[in-house]
């Protein structure tokens, strides 16, 4: 057992991370209480050792994690207000870091989680507004360092935030402009697939398709939204016809 100076920073690190993944285990299991009491252990531990020695990056990215977490456990909650919190913060750490390296990558796709995180809770919170800031500025940030990121993680990434936008527009009322963002998604995903053997991306394609189908239905532009209704359904029966034991793609086709 260690004590006294054998216990230094770095053990206290070490120690703090081992504490985490508990917290992990225990959210994954359901565990939602026990979990965020194991990660405000582990997030105390990181701020007493940042106390400590305040010049280390490392703990306070590791500092950021830990916000996160506890932010995840109240959203899966469905706990707006304390997982609002929590995000809040986990992007305040996000900033921070940046702020203190603004050339790291790992920084700046850590605060393009960052902002997503938060702006999906604001769009289960109706702030759409808010929301579509914070996703512009996801974007945006994503933009700045796409070019160091393997293709397909670039072009998944960039998906996502497209269809998070559409989504946005949808819920807002605004149909004309979420159908160029669904549209973006959909060409996005396809580019993927043409680059990709995974089947998660032709899920995708059938997803945002039917997404912007409904967009041009509700447009009056019938003629498009046949057409991407029946890209759909040509996909998930390929799909089905791949893998006819997959609950999911059965249920979309």
């Amino acid at each position: 057992q260690l004590e006294g100076a054998d216990i230094t920073p770095e053990v206290k690190l070490k120690q703090a991370l081992a504490i985490r993944q508990i917290g992990e285990v225990q959210l994954a299991r359901g565990n939602h209480q026990a979990a965020i009491e194991t990660f405000e252990q582990s997030l105390s531990t990181l701020i007493a050792i940042r106390a400590e020695k305040p010049s280390t990056p490392r703990v306070s990215f590791e500092i950021a994690q830990n916000e996160f977490w506890i932010g995840n456990v109240y959203y899966e909650q469905s706990d707006i207000s304390q997982a609002r919190e929590g995000f809040q913060r986990y992007l305040d750490a996000s900033r921070a870091l940046l702020k203190g390296n603004q050339q790291s990558i790992e920084y700046k796709q850590e605060l393009t989680y960052a902002t997503t995180n938060l702006g999906a809770l604001e769009i289960d919170a109706g702030n759409y507004k808010k929301a579509k800031a914070l996703i512009l500025e996801s974007l945006e940030n994503l933009e700045s360092y796409s070019a160091e990121l393997e293709v397909t993680e670039k072009l998944d990434q960039r998906q996502g935030l497209y269809s998070w936008l559409g989504e946005i527009a949808y819920r807002s009322k605004n149909l004309a402009e979420a159908r160029p963002w669904y549209s973006k998604e959909l060409e996005t995903l396809r580019l993927i697939s043409s680059q990709s053997s995974d089947k998660f991306f032709e899920e995708g394609q059938s997803h945002a398709a039917r997404r912007l189908a409904t967009v041009e239905r509700l447009l009056g532009k019938n003629d498009a939204s046949l057409k991407h209704a029946e890209f759909a359904v040509g996909v998930s029966k390929d799909l089905v016809l791949f893998d006819d034991e997959n609950f999911y793609w059965l249920d979309a086709y």
